[in-house]
């Protein structure tokens, strides 16, 4: 059948044996209005959303698809009672959603409360076993808030005296995101521990989380959260699971109530689970998150490693750019461009099928380029080199510029009409001129004018 519509993206591509890593975000990644332009957008996207609510609701109190799309909720996105559940329900609908468009994911990683939608996404839990995770964990650490304070000190764990901070402020490293980002909980004096990072001149920023995480003041969870998650039912992931507790691949078994004790309670161990994931070959990376913190953390760890990675996210805020948010399925191709493998059949939505009769070699490409000019300003065009968008081509050493201005190539000239008949517009044509003076300027023709 003929598409609904047409769009194109683009994209570096590379090329990788293996699949798409999925990294799941944690606490910081929540936003005011998250999740309502998808919400509102992608019906499917909705059906899954809903489908986990309809399992949270009950235990919360509110509905979670009306907390996040009546903007006249008083959600209070600080109370982790709220946020984590929240978070995790968009982040398990967004693995169900694009799996429908052959997205999965071929190993996962979960930073801090993120690894409780990893969990999900490689079947360690059922979405029921994760939703009862997810409000036992939320639920029992909701009793620290304003028990500490939490930091994210740029500068690597090595260049912190951990024993030093924890006897002088009772300071504690809670997460190892990065080799350039550390972050630190502190349970007794943020103000000294702020002061003490400036005067090593060290950047020292407050992540606005006012609880203990990943520090000794969550020991008090510890009983609460084992009662709640007695009677759990977990599973060994189906698929590679780089946990961000251990720091590394997970082959303990099943994600028991153990495993979520020491979730909460042990330092996140980020960067180690994305080293091992790039030490087994892993290049595509997805963060699943309705607002991107780890990619930055993802990127760097790649370039530490002296490796080449293909990092994006899956949110729906507006790019800085255009201030306008991609949908959902244009992100899920752009992942796909950037060569992130996919199942083609429910990509294209109808099966895959080789022509037959073709064989391709089996050689490696030589990628050698044969494109074709068909007009002489063909190069800039296609290499996108032109000193102005309308002014055309240099044709040095003369002091002119050639172009071939029509509405096809430059449609935001059809915004300039009179009697719906498209002008050049005067303005245009100064532009032209200012900006062609401007370069001969900077290419020495002192008789421009």
């Amino acid at each position: 059948s003929e598409p609904t519509e047409k769009r194109w993206v683009q994209s570096e591509t590379l090329f990788s044996e293996k699949g798409p890593v999925f990294v799941f975000s944690g606490n910081g990644a929540q936003r005011p209005g998250m999740g309502r332009a998808v919400l509102t957008e992608d019906a499917a996207y909705r059906e899954a959303f809903t489908k986990v609510a309809a399992i949270l609701e009950p235990a919360l109190g509110f509905d979670p698809l009306d907390a996040l799309m009546n903007e006249d909720a008083d959600v209070d996105l600080d109370d982790t009672s709220i946020s984590q559940p929240l978070l995790f329900a968009l982040q398990a609908a967004y693995v169900d959603r694009i799996a429908a468009d052959g997205l999965k994911p071929a190993a996962v990683i979960g930073h801090s409360v993120g690894e409780v939608a990893a969990a999900y996404a490689c079947g360690g839990l059922s979405l029921e076993a994760a939703c009862q995770v997810i409000l036992a964990r939320s639920s029992s650490q909701n009793a620290t808030r304003n028990d500490g304070k939490m930091f994210a000190v740029i500068a690597g764990a090595d260049k912190l005296d951990a024993d030093d901070l924890a006897s002088r402020f009772n300071a504690h490293v809670a997460g190892l995101n990065s080799n350039k980002v550390t972050g630190v909980t502190v349970l007794g004096n943020p103000d000294g521990f702020v002061a003490e990072m400036e005067a090593r001149g060290i950047r020292c920023i407050d992540i606005s989380i006012e609880y203990p995480f990943h520090s000794p003041g969550m020991d008090v969870v510890k009983e609460p959260l084992a009662e709640l998650l007695s009677d759990l039912k977990s599973n060994e992931p189906q698929v590679p699971m780089f946990s961000t507790m251990k720091g590394g691949l997970w082959d303990g078994g099943i994600l028991d109530a153990d495993y979520w004790w020491n979730n909460v309670r042990e330092p996140v161990q980020f960067a180690k689970a994305v080293t091992a994931a790039l030490e087994d070959g892993y290049r595509h990376f997805l963060e699943i998150s309705p607002f991107p913190i780890m990619v930055r953390h993802v990127n760097d760890l790649a370039t530490d490693h002296g490796c080449e990675v293909a990092v994006t996210q899956i949110d729906n805020m507006p790019d800085k750019d255009s201030q306008t948010s991609r949908t959902l399925a244009e992100r899920v191709e752009r992942f796909w461009a950037m060569g992130a493998q996919l199942d083609q059949d429910a990509f294209v939505g109808v099966e895959a099928k080789i022509v037959p009769g073709i064989e391709l070699p089996d050689y490696p490409w030589d990628r050698e380029r044969h494109g074709m000019d068909f007009t002489d300003d063909g190069p800039v065009w296609r290499l996108n080199q032109r000193h102005h968008p309308l002014l055309g081509d240099h044709r040095s050493p003369a002091p002119m510029f050639r172009n071939d201005i029509d509405h096809m190539r430059y449609p935001f000239l059809e915004d300039h009409q009179v009697q719906n008949r498209v002008l050049y517009p005067g303005a245009g044509t100064m532009e032209l001129i200012l900006s062609a003076t401007r370069i001969l300027h900077e290419l020495g023709d002192d008789e421009a004018v």
